[in-house]
């Protein structure tokens, strides 16, 4: 069975996620954008288990940071992978990240 690959995307601008969704559409990828919201991004990941999470560093409600913890540190035995952009550089938030 070859199933796509979901990929949910913390952001529903069409400056940036619906644009980026769209070209993953085209490219065959299963995708769901969400506000750019932390809490509500936690949400979904534990509600709609992505394989993939694009979120950007900071967002209302929990940073990137904040919800890679939250769902590393849930029950579920699926863990997304996660893509976390952001517009500057900042040495200790990559660390974090990471």
């Amino acid at each position: 069975m070859n199933e796509k690959i979901k990929i949910l995307i913390g952001d529903d601008t069409a400056q940036f996620g619906v644009s980026v969704a769209s070209k993953l559409r085209t490219d065959g990828f299963y995708v769901i954008t969400r506000p750019k919201n932390g809490t509500l991004i936690a949400d979904a990941v534990e509600s709609e288990r992505p394989d993939v999470v694009i979120v950007d560093a900071l967002m209302p409600g929990l940073d990137a940071i904040g919800v890679i913890k939250k769902i590393n540190s849930s029950q579920s035995d699926a863990k997304p992978y996660f893509i976390v952009t952001a517009s500057y550089v900042n040495d200790f938030l990559e660390q974090q990240v990471m």
